[in-house]
């Protein structure tokens, strides 16, 4: 049969690599189906990779859900009695996976509940992010990158400043020297003059 919950697996807030963040709603329920569940009031981070449910109430109950696992996304308005609602409609759950809450589902959908508000940004945001299909794209090491241009950045500023260091040393070394030689030239010319001239 098809698992939903069981394709949600227990995970740390730290982002994957290459992965970036996007937009967070709080007051998000998780449902199993129909089904309300016991995950329910947490913040809800979309980012390129996944949707992460952070318990807003028991740290360290976290939740992931990979983008490559959902099929489509639909919506439902809010009611006076009932909250909006994201349904995210499921592939089924690949045979290697991480632990989570559930064995099995007899759904083959999730719905977010957003007590908050704030769905139908999510939902815009979320059909995005599954359309740049960006986990399936190899991560590029920019951080790495990012980092040795501005190391580069750095020893480039160093380099500058070192020279202008070097050029005010020398500009006031030659400062000096010309003042030395005029005090040497005044001198000179008082010895010179005492030898012509004895006091």
């Amino acid at each position: 049969g098809d698992f939903t919950m069981d394709r949600l697996s227990w995970v740390n807030e730290e982002l994957l690599f290459g992965e970036k963040p996007c937009i967070q709603q709080r007051g998000v329920r998780l449902y199993d189906g129909e089904n309300k569940t016991s995950f329910d009031s947490g913040t809800l981070r979309l980012t390129s990779h996944r949707i992460v449910w952070d318990d807003e109430d028991q740290e360290g109950r976290t939740l992931s859900l990979p983008h490559a696992l959902v099929q489509s996304l639909s919506e439902s308005a809010a009611t006076f009695t009932k909250s909006a609602k994201i349904v995210i409609h499921l592939h089924s759950a690949p045979s290697q996976r991480d632990p989570g809450p559930f064995v099995a589902s007899t759904f083959n959908y999730i719905r977010l509940s957003y007590k908050k508000g704030g769905q139908a940004e999510f939902y815009d945001r979320y059909r995005q992010e599954l359309a740049k299909r960006s986990w399936e794209i190899p991560a590029e090491p920019e951080k790495e990158s990012g980092k040795t241009a501005a190391t580069t950045s750095r020893m480039r500023a160093g380099i500058v400043g070192i020279e202008r260091t070097m050029a005010e040393k020398k500009r006031r070394t030659d400062k000096q020297l010309s003042q030395a030689f005029q005090d040497l030239d005044a001198l000179m010319d008082k010895v010179c003059f005492c030898e012509i001239f004895p006091l």
